[in-house]
């Protein structure tokens, strides 16, 4: 096991959530690249107006994830330093995660299934050792 915040070793829990959000934030930029083609499966998100498209959803979708991927990443690498900031936003995200992906589900639901497995499994990580990141 590594030391983390203040020479402790870390958890295994821990160390497991990290990298399911590194994973969360690997298939997040996938899914923006997706989304930034257009791909078929989320061509439906677009609105169209006289056969024209007037929002394209999918590019918002693309930025938006992008952003979740950074923070993500940016969080995982802060809860293996065992900051709390890195577990406030691996919460956060992690529950969008499950949230969002839960919408996908008709789409995508094997992908759907196991980004909010991964979700889940990051909270319950956490949730499993927050005193670790409390002693700091």
């Amino acid at each position: 096991m590594e030391a983390g915040a203040a020479g402790r070793p870390r958890p295994g829990w821990v160390t497991f959530a990290s990298v399911m959000l590194f994973i969360i934030g690997g298939i997040s930029v996938i899914v923006a690249i997706a989304e930034f083609n257009q791909a078929l499966w989320l061509k439906s998100y677009s609105i169209s107006i006289f056969g024209e498209d007037f929002i394209d959803y999918s590019v918002l979708w693309g930025i938006i994830d992008l952003t979740i991927a950074v923070l993500v990443v940016y969080s995982a690498l802060d809860i293996l330093r065992g900051g709390k900031f890195g577990l406030f936003v691996a919460y956060l995200f992690a529950a969008i995660a499950v949230i969002r992906w839960f919408f996908y589900f008709p789409w995508a639901p094997l992908a759907s299934l196991m980004m909010m497995f991964l979700g889940l499994a990051t909270i319950f990580g956490l949730a499993e050792n927050e005193d670790y990141f409390n002693r700091r």
